[in-house]
């Protein structure tokens, strides 16, 4: 704490000036997020490795990091703690909680999109593999674990716990498929969008603003695209994967706050009967999923068109006249869902931008097939 935020004639302020920085640290980020313990699952003795159970533990170690914050004045409301747990098995989770619900502002976990793939789902077509991935990230966000982990830190000693995400991906390395169809459902275009439908029901629906995607650069895993999304840095040989570019367009608005989205009319969707971990679910799923920023003046609007083969038509009700009846669009496009940017062959998956004259209340769009579209546009003064 000393090292971020005390003065440069602190001992560990000297060390912080002698690597080139003698400012503190926390008058240069807005929010600086420190997470202690990784990963509290295993089975070793009084689970010595994870360390929950000991006061020693978060507890301690985070009264002792905001008590030292105290002495640095602004530098407190800088700073915030989390419990760096694992998944959302809630049983596990709510040992851990009994011991130090109080002691951080959020609970880390890492909500991986499905673990596992048997040969037979290996062999599904694309319209089967994507409406079970779709599927179920739906039922991880609706009902599911997500939910389980909501209501298990509402039932805890600190019901006001933050839900973070210190790591998040598909995950889809056990059972006895082959890897085509493990790399389909990974590095495709309709794996990008899985992907950020995920991170973004987390954000709708269970206040999630603190989510990392893992990770930058890999590969692959076992032959399987996992985990990296950047694949190549070169200069003039930069290829991304459509999980990097679908979380690039978020984050072009992804700023100020997130607001709540009305939907009339016609809400087309399928449903989805599966075996998710075991438990057999039917369920039923919107093609189209909206998400709407505002920061200031700002207005940002995130379409998802799940549909596997079919271009869908939205009109928008907008809340404001538009500055110039103009607005930004960046879209991630590919030819097919199974599209991917693989070192292996030309890319196959773009973001396309322009700019929309004409755009007004009422304005109505055709969002193409398994397609993500980004908006972005200033509200009249």
């Amino acid at each position: 704490m000393e090292y971020l935020a005390g003065p440069v004639d602190s001992p560990y302020g000297q060390i912080r000036a002698q690597r080139g920085h003698p400012a503190p640290w926390t008058e240069v980020f807005d929010q600086i997020h420190i997470e202690i313990g990784n990963e509290a699952w295993n089975w070793a003795p009084a689970y010595a490795y994870g360390g929950w159970n000991g006061p020693e533990y978060w507890t301690g170690l985070f009264e002792q990091a905001k008590a030292k914050l105290a002495e640095y004045a602004g530098a407190a409301e800088k700073l915030t703690f989390q419990i760096g747990a694992q998944n959302y098995n809630t049983w596990l989770g709510a040992s851990l909680l009994s011991h130090h619900a109080q002691a951080g502002d959020s609970y880390a976990i890492a909500p991986y999109i499905i673990h596992s793939m048997s040969s037979a789902q290996g062999n599904f077509n694309d319209e089967d593999l994507f409406s079970w991935l779709y599927g179920w990230v739906w039922h991880l966000n609706t009902n599911g674990p997500m939910q389980a982990v909501a209501d298990m830190i509402a039932a805890s000693a600190n019901p006001d716990l933050d839900i973070a995400i210190y790591e998040v991906n598909h995950h889809i390395t056990g059972g006895d498929a082959p890897v085509e169809p493990r790399n389909r459902a990974v590095t495709s275009l309709g794996g990008a969008l899985n992907a950020i439908n995920h991170m973004l029901l987390m954000l709708e629906r269970y206040d999630v603003r603190v989510q990392n995607f893992f990770s930058l650069i890999q590969e692959s895993y076992n032959d399987i695209g996992l985990w990296g999304s950047l694949l190549s840095m070169k200069s003039g040989q930069e290829r991304y994967r459509p999980t990097f570019l679908a979380l690039v367009m978020a984050n072009q608005v992804l700023a100020g706050d997130l607001l709540a989205v009305q939907r009339g009319g016609e809400d087309p969707g399928w449903t989805s009967s599966f075996d998710y971990d075991g438990e057999a679910v039917s369920l039923q799923v919107p093609y189209l999923h909206a998400y709407a920023t505002r920061d200031g003046g700002g207005r940002g609007l995130i379409l998802l068109n799940l549909h596997r083969s079919s271009a869908l038509p939205v009109q928008l009700n907008l809340p404001a006249a538009v500055q110039g009846n103009t607005a930004e669009r960046w879209q991630l496009l590919g030819d097919s869902i199974a599209a991917d940017n693989e070192l292996s062959h030309q890319a196959q998956v773009h973001i396309q931008s322009d700019e929309l004259s004409d755009f007004a209340d009422g304005v109505v769009l055709q969002l193409p097939a398994h397609s993500m579209t980004v908006l972005s546009w200033q509200d009249l003064p």
